[in-house]
């Protein structure tokens, strides 16, 4: 099996290579991981993943992420080095962690799947097995995907909370349930958020619900998520390329979720940041 390297000065290994920042080789693949992430459960991907990478004559380096940030300036680092690829082993939240390294980068996102939700792959295509997954890094294709900037924080999927909005500049005072801003438009583990919602459309999906009576709610749920937009009137859908969120006078800041959790508090801006992201993708998507 090969080792995790614990790999705070960014160089490809633990041994200290000074300031040059050579081209990495393309025939090792860093894949960063939480060791800790579900209780230690994603280690047991560890062996299948590194026999894996091996069948296709690539060397998996494995690398432990301490925080959120770390992981971000992990991935960042090996997009300076010259990495074609960086893995992301995990759920939604560690594939947006690295992600955020890696916008606006030549280095693509591989994504190999060790979370509960995983809904980044269910929306690419990607397979959830470790092999599968894989086999779509070393012989897949580039894909570029949107993504969305929450004041510097990356989301893949969406940004939810409930609050004030500022849609393109008009201000729209809301009062409901939740508001909802869609990249993916997929969460929850394969629950749906917009189904109109494109990851490379340049737009970012506005999804508002509107307090009303539950289950008259949940009726218009339906015909929302089958595409019937004149028979919900509780529910406010528009497209968008940035949303000013904010609470009204007086209230206390809402925390704001992305791609399942929480990342700041309100005031805070959404904006869509257009085919910024590569990632490693089978060829039919």
């Amino acid at each position: 099996m090969s080792g995790i390297d614990d790999k705070g000065d960014f160089g490809t290994d633990s041994t200290d290579r000074g300031s040059a920042r050579p081209v990495a080789d393309p025939a090792v693949v860093p894949v960063i991981l939480n060791p800790t992430a579900r209780r230690g459960a994603v280690l047991r991907r560890i062996d299948p993943l590194v026999h894996a990478f091996a069948a296709h004559g690539l060397e998996a380096r494995l690398v432990r992420s301490t925080s959120a940030n770390h992981a971000k300036e992990l991935a960042a680092a090996f997009a300076a080095e010259g990495a074609p690829v960086v893995g992301a082993l995990g759920g939604d939240g560690m594939a947006r962690t690295v992600a955020a390294g890696l916008v606006d980068t030549a280095t693509s996102l591989g994504v190999i799947a060790g979370g509960r939700g995983n809904d980044l792959i269910g929306k690419l295509g990607i397979p959830k097995g470790v092999e599968e997954a894989v086999a779509t890094i070393a012989n897949g294709t580039d894909r570029a995907i949107d993504v969305l900037d929450l004041d510097g924080t990356i989301s893949l999927g969406n940004v939810c909370l409930g609050l004030d909005l500022t849609v393109d500049g008009q201000r729209l005072d809301f009062r409901g349930l939740t508001a909802g801003f869609a990249n993916s438009g997929r969460y929850g583990g394969g629950l749906t958020l917009s189904t109109e919602a494109a990851i490379d459309d340049g737009l970012i999906d506005v999804v508002l619900l509107k307090e009303a009576w539950l289950p008259r709610l949940a009726v218009e749920l339906v015909a929302f998520m089958s595409g019937k937009h004149d028979r919900h009137p509780h529910i406010h859908f528009a497209h968008a390329r940035e949303v000013k969120i904010d609470t009204p006078a007086g209230a206390a800041p809402v925390e704001i979720v992305a791609d399942g959790d929480a990342v700041a508090p309100t005031p805070a801006t959404v904006t869509i940041r257009p085919s910024s992201l590569k990632v490693s993708v089978p060829h039919d998507r």
